[in-house]
């Protein structure tokens, strides 16, 4: 298979390119990544062998010497197939995921009901479900070693989101009443 993309360090201590893309595939290391633009979406194999989906929005960049050795030991494929290669599940009906509405699955090819007030969320390498409208996730502090990218959060209320403030759910009415007689 040829390689489109392959790795890069440029010297001790700066950052190293850790995503090896070969077609639609991109297999990436989970270890502090930080942010930058990949064109392709991913399915995260866990250790478990238990296989999560994810959008492959970013690749991951690593300090390269002090990961050396965890990448060997720790790595996870990260691969998601090309929308259109296979077939989406029957979009779910309105009524099943009213009040928070539906959003792309995490490879960003089919429709799924959202994630419900205090739902999980947000682990972009655990699945990253998606919350509904007027919903944002709420991530507690970090643990000591644990990265932003594994941590889990809630689906929380967000009412004065631009999206809410168009369209909001019941909810979001019930407390904009409550706020008003208060006042």
């Amino acid at each position: 298979m040829a390689l489109l993309c392959a790795c890069v360090a440029v010297a001790a201590g700066s950052p190293l390119l850790v995503g090896v893309q070969e077609k639609a595939k991109v297999r990436i290391a989970t270890l502090d990544p930080v942010e930058a633009d990949t064109p392709a979406n991913t399915k995260l194999l866990v250790e478990n062998e238990k296989e999560l989906e994810i959008p492959a929005t970013r690749v991951l960049t690593y300090s390269a010497l002090p990961y050396a050795h965890v990448l060997r030991k720790k790595r996870a494929l990260v691969q998601c197939a090309r929308c259109g290669t296979y077939e989406c599940a029957p979009e779910p009906p309105d009524a099943k995921c009213a009040p928070w509405g539906k959003v792309l699955d995490v490879c960003n090819c089919c429709t799924v009901c959202a994630q419900q007030l205090h739902e999980r969320c947000g682990a972009q390498f655990a699945g990253s479900p998606k919350c509904g409208r007027c919903l944002k996730c709420v991530k507690p502090p970090l643990e000591p070693g644990e990265h932003p990218y594994n941590q889990w959060g809630a689906c929380e209320l967000d009412c004065s989101s631009k999206e809410c403030q168009k369209d909001p759910v019941p909810m979001c009415k019930i407390f904009e009443l409550s706020d008003q007689s208060s006042q």
